[in-house]
């Protein structure tokens, strides 16, 4: 899988919509972009709810996910999450690779991949989401996903096809080896400890002067408790 990565959204600026929890609520509380998701996953925003999650039953697992975990929908931004409320196609595509046992090699094979933006592992620890940008050469949401499963299928990466719907749900969590594609590094700004410990992001180089009050205000947005 040697393909040159391309089609990077190098001004940041494709969005989609991000959920509060529970799964049961469908209106989105933002839109946000790929820079705002890696620095919420590689935050600590998610841990202590990864961290219990990951020692539940199977079955209690998926209960507790869609009670505790926010989620997106990397498809696009929407009024609320189903098809015919689609507001605008973000240009990226969404897949799950689920039940393996080495989601850190995987994830090190999709890197080099085209047109990959980002991949985490995901909440259970035994699969990884990547999300990639559309190649522009389908037509739809489903063909595009269809043409990288079936790209990935050669190497023998299988993807879930249960995922394929652009209003499809994509539960976020706590990842601090999620990897982002290097273009995007520009955006993304280097971190302060806060005075309770939390690590959170602060201004890069280049960034406008209220860039901190921005990323406090997102610390404030996502500082979310598990009960």
């Amino acid at each position: 899988m040697n393909e040159a990565k391309k089609g990077i959204d190098t001004n940041n600026t494709m969005k989609f919509s991000f959920f509060k929890k529970p799964i049961s609520n469908v209106k989105p509380y933002q839109d946000i972009t790929i820079t705002d998701l890696y620095n919420v996953l590689k935050g600590d925003y998610y841990k202590a709810a990864t961290e219990t999650l990951r020692t539940l039953s199977e079955k209690d697992y998926k209960l507790q996910k869609a009670k505790r975990l926010d989620y997106i929908t990397p498809g696009g931004t929407f009024a609320l999450r189903e098809v015919k409320s689609l507001i605008a196609p973000s240009g990226f595509i969404s897949i799950d690779i689920d039940n393996i046992t080495n989601p850190e090699e995987v994830k090190a094979q999709l890197t080099t991949y085209e047109n990959v933006q980002l991949i985490f592992t995901s909440p259970s620890g035994k699969g990884v989401k990547a999300i990639f940008k559309d190649s522009g050469t389908c037509d739809s949401y489903l063909e595009e996903f269809e043409r990288i499963a079936a790209k990935l299928s050669q190497y023998e990466i299988k993807v879930d096809k249960g995922t394929s719907d652009i209003s499809r749900a994509c539960f976020l969590c706590f990842d601090s080896l999620v990897w982002i594609a290097p273009e995007y590094l520009s955006h993304v700004p280097a971190t302060e400890t806060l005075k309770d410990g939390r690590t959170i992001l602060m201004s890069p180089k280049g960034y406008p002067a209220n860039w901190d009050i921005h990323i406090k205000e997102l610390v404030r947005q996502f500082d979310l408790v598990c009960v």
